[in-house]
């Protein structure tokens, strides 16, 4: 996949769905290669919408990779009994995309491999190129061959099978001057030069996020984040969990205002998403001068939703709550809030949980009302943090005295339309 991305620019989850992911062999690399190119030169050709060209290669791709099944009728799958045609392939494209988003989120997690800005493409990250080549031009394509299982485990778990650019010192050092440190002492060693790298590449990563976020405070982004929601609600993005965590984050640094708006998402040394944030913090921490706002955001829905948020949101609540002393408010976000999610936050604002610092303040939005509310604090062109503090101790206090949940949620959506105001 390096290669792939090195040699072809970029590459898109669709494109690792569709080809990538029949490249089980390096010796089909060409093939691999020119099927890419010639989708791409079909895509800008075709007539009708991109949405159309692309359902269209994955009804030829499947039917060329299942091409046995299909001729032999082994139509069934797992998580259906519907043998038809129709269903098989349109498990298999799930399938695809599913494999896709592993391999997207493997390979990331090595920041070898960054996202390009705006198109998300994966693309070799400006900081790592000569890392990738090093890898590339050292590392043979032939796999190697086991006689016993316990040599391929000895090949498997010893961490310097693969020599690394940061393991010759030499080139350690020169990676280190590159990035601005000239006076090294000759007589350390490869781990402690490798502590000094590490440290150079966080100023680096520090300087880059800072960048973003000083880009991100005029209203110039709104177009592009927007796009991001949409794109995340078709799911044309590569992990759209980790996308939405970073899209509503970067939604908050917009609007601006407050002493600090951390994401507790882990972004890589260029500054975009790596990973969503750890099961013990909230996705978002947004810190005034009188009050605080965290913000939880999922893609779960139905009952799956409840059980995997109704106990961490009011948990990191509580948490938050007993850390800045503040008075604080919940904005939980998801395309669409469950009926259960919405009835329980609806019942424990009205209670008493010493746990959670006393009665909870969690607001439910679904994404689409949401995107209303951040286009609602443009136009108005959003500057007293105290119309926010105001709207959301509005929208609890009608909780306090309304009679139900659906009634409860209807108000918060009409209230909206005025918050910024």
């Amino acid at each position: 996949m390096i290669r792939l991305i090195k040699d072809l620019g970029s590459l898109s989850k669709t494109e690792i769905a569709l080809f990538f992911l029949q490249l089980t062999h390096y010796s089909k690399y060409d093939i691999i290669v020119k099927k890419i190119k010639d989708f791409r030169e079909g895509s800008r050709s075709f007539k009708g919408s991109r949405k159309m060209y692309v359902n269209n290669c994955f009804e030829r791709e499947i039917h060329e990779i299942f091409k046995e099944e299909i001729q032999s009728k082994k139509l069934k799958t797992r998580e259906s009994s519907d043998t038809s045609l129709r269903n098989f392939v349109k498990t298999k494209r799930a399938n695809l995309k599913d494999y896709a988003d592993a391999f997207v989120r493997y390979i990331r997690s090595t920041e070898l491999i960054t996202f390009q800005k705006r198109t998300f493409r994966l693309i070799i990250s400006p900081q790592k190129t000569d890392e990738v080549d090093f890898l590339l031009n050292n590392l043979s394509r032939e796999p190697i061959k086991f006689k016993k299982r316990q040599e391929f485990k000895d090949y498997l778990f010893d961490p310097f099978t693969i020599k690394l650019l940061t393991d010759d010192k030499d080139l350690l050092i020169g990676k280190i001057r590159k990035l601005g440190r000239n006076i090294i002492d000759p007589s350390l060693g490869v781990e402690e030069l490798k502590d000094i790298l590490d440290d150079l590449q966080d100023e680096v990563k520090t300087k880059n996020i800072k960048n973003k976020i000083e880009e991100l405070k005029d209203y110039n982004e709104l177009g592009e984040i927007l796009e991001v929601f949409e794109q995340i609600k078709s799911k044309e993005v590569p992990d759209a969990p980790l996308f939405l965590e970073w899209n509503v984050w970067r939604a908050f640094v917009m609007l601006n205002y407050a002493i600090r708006i951390d994401g507790n998402f882990i972004m890589d040394i260029d500054g975009m998403p790596l990973n969503t944030a750890p099961g013990n913090k909230p996705d978002l921490e947004i810190e005034f001068e009188d009050f605080g706002i965290i913000g939880e955001v999922t893609l779960s829905s139905g009952a799956t939703q409840f059980k995997m948020e109704g106990d961490s949101v009011p948990r990191h609540y509580g948490d938050f709550k007993q850390r800045t002393n503040k008075e604080l408010y919940c904005l939980f976000i998801a395309p669409k809030v469950d009926d259960g999610t919405k009835a329980f936050f609806f019942n424990l604002n009205k209670g008493y949980t010493k746990r959670y610092g006393g009665a909870t303040k969690i607001i439910p939005l679904t994404l689409e009302k949401f995107i209303e509310f951040l286009n609602v604090g443009v136009k108005h062109k959003f500057s007293k943090p105290a119309k926010l503090k105001a709207w959301l101790e509005e929208q609890w206090t009608i909780n306090q005295n309304i009679r139900d949940e659906v009634e409860w949620s209807d108000k918060i959506e009409e209230n909206i339309k005025s918050w910024a105001v």
